[in-house]
């Protein structure tokens, strides 16, 4: 497989986890199953295009030193679709437990999946230009989101005090965060391996 077979491959990838990112977003907000079956199905999709990236790049690697640069991609998405997959089981048991977040604790997993989903997007330009500008931009984007995550919980845990949030809620939202976190860092250690 040349380089740019490789690339349109990894495009693919993010094109598809973009997709999941936005229906996990939706359906945190509106505790809809269908969104999840939707995103359940693409998420092994995504493991066999990985999977298959993989070995073209290992192949490939030998006669393509350019091909390097992607190695890494593969491992992390499937870590991502881990954190996914994971993301998938909370908001389902949300959904069919009628588990409800605050009105804020909305307002921020709606904020985090919309910062996810534009990491994935700005990341597979990124990685097809391989413009510097661009992975600053994702770089920037990441951290705020870990940021963001670590104040919503301390945030969510004055709500909890409060009495707005519900104790039933805090295992699945504070999951969800660190779910967020881990998505983000691994989208960041992509391009950071790419760029290296």
């Amino acid at each position: 497989m040349e380089l740019k077979e490789i690339v349109s491959g990894i495009d693919a990838l993010f094109s598809e986890l973009v997709v999941v990112t936005g229906l996990l977003g939706q359906s945190a907000l509106r505790s809809d199953p269908a969104l999840l079956d939707e995103a359940d199905t693409i998420l092994p999709r995504v493991r066999r295009l990985g999977d298959d990236l993989c070995r073209e790049l290992s192949k490939s690697a030998a006669s393509e030193p350019a091909a390097l640069k992607y190695i890494s991609i593969p491992g992390h998405v499937e870590r991502v679709c881990d954190h996914f997959e994971d993301a998938s089981r909370l908001l389902r048991r949300k959904a069919l437990e009628d588990i409800y977040f605050s009105d804020k604790a909305q307002e921020e997993m709606n904020y985090l999946f919309e910062k996810l989903r534009d990491m994935f997007s700005e990341a597979a330009g990124m990685l097809l230009a391989g413009d510097a500008f661009i992975a600053g931009y994702v770089g920037r984007t990441g951290l705020s989101v870990s940021k963001s995550a670590g104040a919503f919980a301390a945030l969510h845990e004055e709500r909890l005090r409060e009495g707005i949030c519900l104790p039933r809620a805090s295992s699945v939202y504070l999951s969800l965060l660190e779910g967020v976190k881990a998505v983000a860092w691994h989208l960041m250690e992509m391009i950071r391996d790419f760029l290296e």
